[in-house]
This record gives C-alpha cells, structure tokens and sequence, in this order.
C-alpha cells in the first residue's frame, strides 16, 4: 500500500502558480537567506501554536540552504502525471504549500497545515492503522 501525508500524488495536482514560478526559474535567482526570512515572518502572524511555530523556526534556522534550492527545483520540475494503482492520501485542510483546493485526497485532516505530522499525529497514526489493518 503507498500512503502520501502532505504530498500530492501526481505533478498535476500542483497549483499554477508553481508551474509560473518553474517558468521563470524564480527558485535560482531568489536568496535562500530572503526564503528563510519570509518563512520566519509569515510565523508573526498564523494561529500556529507557541510549541509548532518553536519548532518551525528552529527547522528553518537548521535547514541545509543546498537542501531547500534543491527542494524547490524538484517539486518545481516534476513531471509525473500517471498515479501508480492505489494511494491513500491524508491532506491537511489548511496545508497552504499544497493547497487542497487542487488535489483530492482520501482523507482530510481538519485544522492542519502542510507541516501536521508534527502536531497531528496521532490522528494521521490512526488513519495509517486503518488503512494498514484493510484488505
């Protein structure tokens, strides 16, 4: 069985705007430096709690810069369109790097965000136990 948490299952499913960013190779020109600063303003101002914006500030403070222009250039580029047989696909409701408004997943998290293995898991434990204990 192949589960996805906070993915998408085919390239497809990305949001236009990731497809305009690719286009203009925005992810080579912009200073990770000014990524890693927008990230860490953003957290001023969502409903996160203390304990998760904590830990996303010190995950964007620890990330490798090499990782996160490769990351870009990976999701930006990924050409698969075909989804392969059966993929169960847990989604927050509020994930706003991959909106939900463009893919379909088989199950919704509610109140969570891109990064919900963090604070939601034991909800997304349970759902794997389901859909692991299934024929």
């Amino acid at each position: 069985k192949t589960i996805i948490i906070s993915s998408i299952p085919s390239a497809g499913q990305l949001p236009g705007y990731y497809k305009f960013a690719a286009a203009l190779k925005l992810y080579k020109v912009v200073p990770i430096a000014l990524i890693k600063s927008a990230v860490v303003l953003k957290r001023l101002f969502t409903t996160e709690s203390r304990e998760d914006k904590e830990i996303l500030l010190q995950m964007t403070k620890d990330i490798d810069p090499h990782f996160i222009r490769w990351a870009l250039g990976a999701i930006l580029y990924w050409k698969n369109n075909e989804v392969p047989g059966t993929v169960y696909h847990i989604h927050g409701e509020h994930d706003r790097l991959l909106p939900l408004r463009y893919t379909r997943p088989s199950y919704v998290i509610h109140k969570a965000g891109h990064l919900m293995v963090v604070n939601k898991a034991g909800e997304i434990s349970r759902i794997m136990k389901e859909i692991l204990s299934s024929n």
